[in-house]
């Protein structure tokens, strides 16, 4: 028995010094992995501050200014919340310095409004150029004044205003002839050169003062006579003066042979003979009138109703001078 006791008494101790060695190294792995652990949390800010050191460093790298703080959160969206929303400045204030105001498309456009067609533009001034063209002043100025009265854009202002000035020096031309025959003693000439003004005058065309300033018919207010012009009967063509009748039958060439204060009669000869033909005075026209003759033959027209005529008559007395006696104030009297 002491033999096999003996034998058997390690065992026993072998164990607890396993079981002794097994529990010092659980404790030992549960204090390393817990120290391990803490070493762990402590380095993870530390990691965290390193990294924000280290992009500062290289943001400091790429740019001198030093980065600004970041704010929080909720202190930016009170920013945000509280900052106005950027206005258009006021309609018709200048957007910066120097620039032009600020006017919408839509107002812009309203404040030219609506102007002419460009095609019925077209045509009413193509008919002005027809009136120009064809000396027909008295069409023309109504159409200028059509023109006028009309809602134009400003190219079509501009093109009216080198019409105008277009009819104006046509006038001026017209003019111009109107006084050669005044000067020459052409009364009746003179008169139907200025026919086509008559009616321009009596309607108060301004564009034609300008053209007529020049000459003697700016005096004159309208083709009319004055309706209680006591006018004195003409005296008669002097027997033996050569004049130029213009008739409804065409002109004729002769020498007064008798006359009143109305009409005269006129020797005419033709190859085949001579004639006598009876003319009415205010158609005649001597050669080289006096001014006495010229009052006569403008009493004759205004006794007719016919104020250019008389007043081109009374140009060429004016020009030619001669007797004033009562006959001549009487005579502009009618002329008004």
């Amino acid at each position: 028995m002491t033999a096999g006791g003996n034998a058997g008494q390690p065992r026993p101790v072998r164990r607890r010094r396993l079981r002794r060695g097994i529990a010092v190294g659980v404790v030992l792995a549960v204090a390393w992995l817990a120290g391990r652990g803490a070493m762990l949390v402590g380095r993870e800010p530390a990691s965290v501050a390193g990294d924000d050191v280290a992009n500062g460093e290289r943001s400091a790298t790429k740019s001198n200014k030093p980065l600004p703080d970041a704010a929080p959160a909720a202190e930016l969206s009170s920013v945000v919340a509280s900052t106005p929303a950027p206005t258009a400045p006021p309609l018709g204030e200048p957007t910066a310095a120097g620039a032009a105001p600020t006017v919408p498309l839509a107002t812009a456009a309203a404040t030219s409004g609506p102007t002419v067609d460009a095609d019925r533009f077209a045509a009413l001034t193509s008919a002005l150029a027809v009136h120009i063209e064809r000396a027909e002043f008295a069409a023309a100025g109504a159409a200028l004044a059509h023109v006028r009265s009309l809602p134009l854009a400003a190219a079509q202002r501009t093109e009216v205003d080198r019409m105008e000035r277009t009819l104006r020096t046509a006038a001026r031309d017209r003019l111009e002839a109107v006084e050669a025959d005044l000067a020459a003693g052409r009364g009746r000439a003179a008169a139907a050169a200025f026919a086509p003004f008559a009616a321009v005058r009596a309607s108060g065309g301004a564009w034609l003062d300008e053209a007529m300033a020049t000459t003697g018919w700016s005096a004159w207010r309208s083709g009319t006579i004055a309706p209680d012009a006591a006018l004195p009967s003409p005296r008669p063509l002097a027997r033996g003066r050569a004049v130029t009748a213009h008739g409804a039958d065409g002109v004729v060439r002769g020498m007064v042979v008798a006359g009143d204060a109305t009409e005269c009669t006129l020797r005419v000869d033709h190859a085949s003979g001579v004639a006598f033909p009876t003319v009415a005075l205010v158609v005649c026209e001597p050669e080289g009138p006096s001014g006495d003759e010229a009052i006569d033959l403008a009493l004759a027209a205004a006794r007719q109703g016919d104020g250019v005529l008389a007043r081109a008559w009374a140009l060429v007395a004016a020009r030619r001078g001669g007797e004033r006696s009562l006959r001549w104030p009487r005579l502009l009297a009618a002329l008004p």
